[in-house]
C-alpha cells in the first residue's frame, strides 16, 4: 500500500478526535431545526364547554287548590341538534368576523370543528 492512501483505521480515529465538533454541530443544528417548527407552526387552540339544561318550574294554577305544571318535553337530543344547526353557526361566525379573510370560514368547517355531546344519565351537554 502507498503512504497516500488512507485505511478505514484512519478515517475512525480522525472522527474519534473530532467527536466532539460532530456532536455540537448535530446538537446545534437539531435545536435550530426545532425552535425554527415551533415558530412554523400553527397554533391549535381547543375549548370545552358544560351546559347543563334545566326545566322550568313554571305552574298553571287554575284556582289555588289545583296547579298544573307546564310540559317540558325538549329532549337533550334538540338541543344538540340547536347548538349544530346551521343557523347559530352562522352567527357565531358572523359574530367573530371569521367570515372575512385571511379567517374565512364556512359553515360546514365550522360544523366539523364542533362537537355535541350528551352526558350520560344528566342533564349535561358537553360542547
Amino acid at each position: 500500500m502507498d503512504n497516500n492512501e488512507l485505511e478505514l483505521r484512519d478515517y475512525i480515529e480522525v472522527l474519534l478526535r473530532q467527536k466532539w465538533i460532530i456532536v455540537l454541530v448535530f446538537l446545534v443544528t437539531a435545536i435550530s431545526a426545532g425552535v425554527g417548527a415551533l415558530y412554523m407552526v400553527k397554533p391549535v387552540y381547543q375549548a370545552s364547554a358544560l351546559l347543563m339544561i334545566s326545566k322550568p318550574g313554571y305552574q298553571v294554577e287554575l284556582e289555588p287548590k289545583i296547579k298544573t305544571p307546564i310540559p317540558f318535553d325538549i329532549s337533550i337530543e334538540t338541543y344538540k341538534s340547536l347548538i349544530k344547526s346551521a343557523d347559530l353557526e352562522r352567527k357565531v361566525i358572523k359574530e367573530l368576523g371569521l367570515d372575512q379573510p385571511p379567517d374565512q370560514l364556512s359553515i360546514e368547517a365550522l360544523n366539523n370543528m364542533i362537537s355535541v355531546e350528551a352526558v350520560s344519565k344528566t342533564d349535561l351537554i358537553r360542547i
